[in-house]
């Protein structure tokens, strides 16, 4: 019975990174006409975007990791939670997302008050994230901040390269960030940030506060972020912020 279980389930990893890699190989050969038949057709948009969405969900499944919400807009109050195992200290992502309606989107000043009055709970973890995606844009705040949902402006990625290294890790994780993330102000790479970009990628990694970012920028300078610092990013460029504590 055991092992007709697992020759099941991977069965199913076959199937499905079968059908991920053709979907893949498929979208890279679209052409100009498809991309406008996409863009222009909601209902074709629709169905190729729950279709990638279906086959990802599965993929995580299969490989336990996390997948953002098919919905567009909502809001997510992310934090790290401890727990005691043995004598180690095991440190795991928990969120939660509130979904915004079309009449609540249109209303600026109800979204900056109910940001505000559910931050004032969820800022009373150490390790925390506000996480505002509404369209095709993405803001994240360490904390709440007025106006967390005011008018967006895109920066350029200031970053060749950003990989995620551990001491019980042989080998590190390339974070790549999509380019949704790369809005003025917001502040990216801090601890909750970091555990949140690994949680949603398929890659086996440890996770503590003995971490290391290592960062080239564009103008190939290495810097390296430990636990308590993240990026805030500029109209051109961007700062390293220490959290005090």
């Amino acid at each position: 019975m055991m092992l007709l279980t697992s020759e099941l389930y991977s069965l199913c990893q076959s199937l499905v990174i079968s059908i991920f890699s053709i979907f893949t190989s498929f979208s890279c050969a679209v052409d100009d006409t498809w991309k406008v038949f996409y863009n222009h057709h909601p209902a074709i948009t629709l169905v190729v975007d729950y279709t990638l969405f279906c086959i990802r969900y599965t993929h995580s499944i299969l490989y336990n990791y996390y997948t953002f919400p098919f919905q567009n807009n909502w809001v997510a109050f992310v934090h790290i939670d401890n727990l005691g195992y043995g004598l180690h200290l095991l440190s795991y992502l928990d969120q939660t997302f509130y979904y915004l309606n079309e009449t609540e989107l249109k209303n600026l000043n109800y979204i900056n008050y109910f940001i505000e009055t559910k931050s004032k709970f969820y800022d009373t973890k150490d390790y925390s994230l506000i996480f505002l995606k509404i369209n095709d844009y993405q803001i994240i705040r360490n904390k709440y901040l007025r106006n967390i949902g005011e008018k967006t402006k895109e920066v350029k990625n200031p970053f060749l390269q950003i990989s995620y290294h551990h001491p019980k890790m042989e080998t590190s994780i390339d974070l790549n960030l999509d380019k949704s993330y790369f809005i003025k102000n917001n502040e990216l790479l801090s601890a909750c940030f970091i555990l949140m970009i690994l949680s949603y990628q398929s890659q086996p990694f440890i996770f503590d506060y003995k971490y290391s970012i290592k960062i080239m920028d564009n103008e190939i300078n290495q810097i390296t972020l430990e636990d308590g610092q993240f990026i805030r990013l500029l109209d051109k460029g961007y700062e390293i912020v220490t959290i005090k504590k």
